[in-house]
């Protein structure tokens, strides 16, 4: 997966420490979601004193996006990927449901002539 790690700094100095963060991050959400394809972590300096990381992720056929802001980078890293593993969470619980109504096959009560004879 390392190979689709993509990280862009706009207007920050790049650090191996947020390089590792971001890498070790990734690998915690890899282990619960094998689906994931592609990752691109962008990380910017706002005007006042903020960082921000959008996160995109490319998850089989699905694309997921999360942002953070926040005055530290590695804080705002932390609070995008708690984001995004909620986001991918609610997504993978909205499968298995979809799945467990599509499999549950509909069973019709039958119908009792006798009961509507003894109304009658």
């Amino acid at each position: 997966m390392q190979k689709q790690l993509q990280l862009v700094f706009n207007h920050v100095e790049s650090s191996d420490g947020l390089k590792e963060l971001a890498a070790t991050l990734l690998e915690k959400i890899e282990s619960l979601n094998s689906d994931i394809t592609s990752c691109h972590i962008v990380f910017a300096a706002e005007p006042n004193h903020q960082f921000s990381v959008t996160i995109e992720m490319q998850a089989m056929h699905n694309a997921f996006e999360s942002t953070a802001t926040d005055a530290d980078a590695y804080s705002a890293l932390r609070q995008a990927f708690k984001k995004l593993n909620r986001i991918l969470q609610d997504h993978s619980g909205k499968l298995r449901a979809s799945r467990y109504d599509s499999e549950q096959p509909v069973v019709e009560e039958p119908y009792d002539t006798d009961q509507e004879e003894a109304v009658a």
